[in-house]
């Protein structure tokens, strides 16, 4: 509980300039950047002298999030970090396939490094705090059998939000399942891209796959509420010199 209220967005997080926008659901699109094996190894190399401690999925978050900023994209300080629950399974079921992640949001201000987020990260999972959403997640099933669901809202109406924009970030990893193909050399580099559902215009989920050594990376948002350039030109920059984005930023 208290690992929750530190992370607790402020009464007043809402009272910031808002933006309407209209039928957002018409406006959902996915974009990928690909970082290449060279990229990855140099980072991983610059990270383990540099940012000690720092794991491939803290990186992944201060990456998207410094890369949004540098292209004046106004990120909420609280980003969603989608947690693999499977480690809380018994060690015979946690090799098994299939999505088994719990979103927590973290308080994450722009000059979080890396560390200090792989340490909130580390506190979240030892807490328990995805198994406590679990069990609530399950607790409101049990409720939904017993009394209706609220309607829910028009998708096509007009909504209202604030103009920050709230990050959601699932890092798979290494994709495993796929390590025993024996990949077709058309040129292209293998991987793996992959949306994932954001909550509202004002939300962006972004989900990584490493396959093959190099790692894509796939941004799902609405483009009336931040438009594709902008977004690109955000994924080539984290993708393209990933150290000097990290180094300009911590």
């Amino acid at each position: 509980w208290s690992l929750r209220a530190r992370h607790r967005r402020a009464a007043d997080g809402g009272s910031g300039p808002r933006r309407r926008i209209e039928n957002w659901e018409a406006g959902k699109v996915s974009r990928a950047g690909y970082m290449s094996k060279a990229h990855v190894d140099e980072l991983k190399n610059w990270t383990a002298e540099n940012l000690p401690g720092a794991t491939a999925a803290s990186i992944s978050i201060a990456l998207w999030s410094a890369a949004l900023r540098a292209e004046s994209v106004d990120v909420d300080d609280h980003i969603m970090v989608l947690f693999n629950s499977r480690r809380y399974l018994d060690p015979a079921q946690q090799g098994a396939h299939g999505n088994f992640a719990v979103g927590i949001p973290l308080h994450l201000p722009a000059d979080t490094t890396p560390v200090r987020i792989t340490a909130s990260m580390r506190e979240v999972i030892e807490s328990g705090w995805p198994i406590a959403v679990l069990g609530m997640s399950h607790l409101r099933d049990v409720a939904s059998r017993i009394r209706p669901s609220a309607p829910s809202q028009d998708k096509n109406s007009v909504v209202e939000v604030p103009e920050t924009l709230r990050l959601a970030v699932s890092d798979l990893g290494k994709v495993r399942v796929f390590d025993h193909l024996d990949w077709a050399d058309d040129g292209r580099p293998p991987q793996m891209a992959a949306s994932l559902e954001p909550d509202g215009p004002d939300g962006c989920t972004m989900l990584i796959a490493e396959i093959a050594g190099g790692r894509t990376y796939t941004a799902s948002f609405c483009s009336k509420m931040v438009d594709v350039a902008v977004m690109d030109a955000a994924l080539r920059r984290m993708c393209e010199d990933p150290v000097a984005l990290l180094r300009d930023a911590y």
